[in-house]
C-alpha cells in the first residue's frame, strides 16, 4: 500500500487530495483518504459526493493514523492519501513518518512559500522523499513565477515537482466549485 501525505502546508490540499484521489479511483486503483484536518473539508467533500469514489475517514489523533492505514490496507487499498491541517504539527509529522511520498503543494507567493521549509524540515527528518508542487497558479505568469519559485528552493536545498517531473496545478475556478456538489473536474 503506498501512503501519500499530502503536506503541512493551507495551499490547496484537500482540493488537491481530492482530485488526486479520485483519479487514481478512476484509473482502478483502489483508493482511500484520511482526512486529519480538523476542518474536515473532505469528510464534508465525501458526505455531499453522490458518485461513486473513494472512501473518506476522518482521524484526529496521532495515535490513531496507523491503525486506521492498516484497516485501508486490510480492505485492499492500495493508495491512501492523508490530508494534513494547514500547518506543522503532531498529526503532520506522524502522517510523513507513515508515508512513503510527502507532497507540500504551495503558491508561488512569498507568504505561502515562507512556510515550505518548515514542512521541507519536517519530511527530512522523517526520512521520507518529499517535494514541492505548485498549485493554484496564476496562469498569465505560471512559467515564471514558477521557475523562480522553483529556483529559491533548489538553491536551498528543497526538492520541487519541477525537477521530478510533476505538474504545475494552474489556478482555475473549476477546481475550488466543484467541491460544492462533492464532484472533480
Amino acid at each position: 500500500m503506498g501512503c501519500l501525505d499530502l503536506g503541512f502546508e493551507g495551499s490547496t490540499k484537500s482540493t488537491l487530495t481530492a482530485h488526486l484521489a479520485v483519479a487514481a479511483h478512476h484509473a482502478g486503483i483502489l483508493t482511500a483518504v484520511v482526512d486529519t484536518d480538523p476542518q474536515a473539508t473532505l469528510r464534508m467533500w465525501s458526505t455531499r459526493r453522490q458518485l461513486d469514489g473513494p472512501p473518506v475517514r476522518p482521524e484526529t489523533t496521532p495515535d490513531f493514523l496507523e491503525p486506521t492505514l492498516r484497516e485501508f490496507e486490510r480492505q485492499g487499498a492500495e493508495l491512501v492519501l492523508i490530508d494534513t491541517a494547514g500547518k506543522a504539527e503532531l498529526m503532520g509529522k506522524r502522517a510523513a513518518e507513515l508515508s512513503d511520498l510527502v507532497l507540500i503543494p504551495t503558491r508561488t507567493s512569498l507568504a505561502d512559500m515562507d512556510a515550505v521549509p518548515t514542512s521541507h524540515a519536517m519530511a527530512k527528518a522523517a526520512g521520507k522523499p518529499h517535494f514541492v508542487l505548485f498549485s493554484d497558479v496564476d496562469v498569465s505568469g505560471a512559467k515564471r513565477d514558477v521557475k523562480e519559485a522553483a529556483a529559491g528552493f533548489v538553491a536551498r536545498g528543497i526538492p520541487t515537482g519541477r525537477e521530478n517531473g510533476a505538474p504545475i496545478i494552474c489556478h482555475r475556478k473549476g477546481y475550488k466549485s466543484c467541491l460544492i456538489d462533492g464532484s472533480t473536474i
